[in-house]
């Protein structure tokens, strides 16, 4: 992850990561219970994932390679 911005249409997450490689983004609000977001390839550009829940509760993110 390299940053983020809050919008009105929620949180916006920017990141980038290792060229063409399955990821998964998590969410949790105690850094114990994580769901999955989203998830996807990555093809070595930047990404940005908009999360609407974010701006009615706190949450942590997490970034994790599928199949390392």
């Amino acid at each position: 992850m390299t940053g983020t911005a809050v919008t009105s249409k929620g949180t916006v997450l920017l990141g980038n990561g290792p060229t063409d490689r399955e990821v998964v983004l998590e969410a949790s609000s105690n850094l114990i219970d994580w769901q999955v977001l989203t998830s996807g390839r990555i093809d070595g550009g930047d990404e940005q994932i908009t999360d609407p829940d974010a701006p009615r509760t706190t949450r942590f993110y997490r970034l994790v390679l599928a199949n390392p």
